[in-house]
Order: C-alpha cells, then sequence, then structure tokens
C-alpha cells in the first residue's frame, strides 16, 4: 500500500493517480473549496475513487450528503483518527476486491 499525503484539490487534480485501487481520505474543510464540493466535482468529472471523510467539523447532514455523494466512510469526530486505521484497511480490501472483480469481467468481455 502507498499513501501520498497532498495539500490541495489542483495538487491532487495534477497528481497522477494510480493504475488500481485509490481511496481518498478527506476532510470537509479544505483550502478554498469544502471536502464536499470537491467530492461532487470528481464526480462531475467522471474520476472514481472511493472517499472516506475525516472531520472535527461534521454534522448529520454533511455525512448524509458524503454518504449519499458516494463516500464509503463519514467519521465527525477528532477520536477519528484512532479508527482510521481500521477502516482503511477494510476499504481497501474492498476496493481491491472490486477492481479485481472488474479486470476478470474486462478480460472475459471481447474487445
Amino acid at each position: 500500500m502507498q499513501a501520498n499525503a497532498l495539500a490541495s484539490v489542483p495538487e491532487f487534480l495534477n497528481e497522477r493517480r494510480p493504475d488500481g485501487p485509490t481511496c481518498l481520505v478527506l476532510d470537509v474543510r479544505l483550502p478554498r473549496l469544502s471536502g464536499l464540493d470537491f467530492q461532487r466535482e470528481l464526480s462531475a468529472a467522471n474520476i472514481h475513487v472511493s472517499i472516506i471523510f475525516i472531520t472535527g467539523y461534521g454534522d448529520i447532514p454533511m455525512s448524509v450528503q458524503a454518504i449519499k455523494g458516494g463516500a464509503i466512510e463519514f467519521r465527525p469526530s477528532r477520536s477519528a483518527i484512532k479508527t482510521c486505521s481500521t477502516r482503511f484497511s477494510w476499504a481497501s480490501r474492498e476496493i481491491a476486491r472490486g477492481w479485481e472483480s472488474e479486470k476478470a469481467i474486462a478480460a472475459q468481455t471481447p474487445s
């Protein structure tokens, strides 16, 4: 597993994404653009990555918006970092399973 820490949305957009399962860990509060707005922009640009939100500033409406937008997790507490490792491991396994399934289907589909 490889992790990259990026400081901004433009930095993420300019970064080459790995050819394989990818998970983005976001805060609701980002410089210039909220994490929820960034999630919407990724979806609109047809960029599909699994997203885990971790924030000390979240509330129920934010969590509903994030999950409806496709996030796989929303942790609205400062203690979320403690549980993030476990959830990230779970999410990584789930993403990898989905990735392997997609590759298997693609291999069986005639070009």
